[in-house]
């Protein structure tokens, strides 16, 4: 498993509000209680510490025993939302498709860039925030890609922790460890998961994305 870098503004160029939102990702923890992993009789805890105006520990940074697979998909099933955006959702019920915008905002070349460009333009997205050194890592990138034909009209984002950029935005949505998940909706809010996810759990999270 590994941590994310330092953060600072991973915002593309915008209006000035979004850097505000960005600076102030609020997560909220959903599961903080205690797992016990039946296989090996060992215990899973979500830690979160809150205090006003400061970020909550959103995910457990490893698992009890990686060579565990129960302990892998509890650990998976740890999730978050957080608040990305404080605009309003669009009335209209239709999406625009990857690399367009109603509102003329051309789609970044940079992954890291799209993901701003998602929350500005209310564009569902699905990011993996990954590292070369982690196989599993390379497993859930495989299982992406399977996926990409049948949600055209969700944004397919990679993200490398690793380098600069990609540990700014990871750090942003509070990864801190990788895989990691972040499914955005066309509200601009987001659910985070930790870990490997089967095919069905995948599937699961991009239908949540669609209407």
């Amino acid at each position: 498993m590994a941590r994310t870098g330092e953060s600072s503004s991973w915002t593309p160029s915008g209006p000035a509000c979004l850097v505000r939102v960005a600076r102030a990702c609020l997560i909220t923890v959903l599961c903080a209680a205690l797992t016990a992993c039946v296989a090996c009789n060992r215990a899973l805890s979500a830690e979160t510490e809150s205090s006003v105006g400061s970020t909550v520990t959103p995910l457990l940074s490893a698992t009890k025993d990686p060579r565990c697979e129960e302990c892998l998909q509890l650990h998976a099933a740890q999730r978050t939302a957080i608040a990305l955006s404080g605009t309003p959702a669009p009335t209209a019920t239709s999406f625009p498709e990857p690399g367009m915008s109603s509102t003329n905002d051309p789609l970044p070349e940079l992954a890291q860039d799209q993901f701003g460009w998602a929350v500005r333009n209310h564009q569902p997205a699905i990011v993996l925030f990954w590292e070369p050194q982690c196989d599993v890592c390379e497993a859930m990138r495989s299982l992406l890609e399977s996926m990409r034909d049948g949600f055209s009209r969700v944004l397919f984002l990679e993200i490398r922790v690793d380098q600069p950029s990609g540990a700014d935005v990871a750090r942003q949505a509070g990864v801190e460890s990788v895989p990691a998940w972040f499914f955005l909706t066309d509200k601009g809010r987001g659910t985070l998961v930790s870990g490997r996810l089967s095919e069905e759990q995948l599937r699961l999270e991009l239908e949540r994305l669609l209407p």
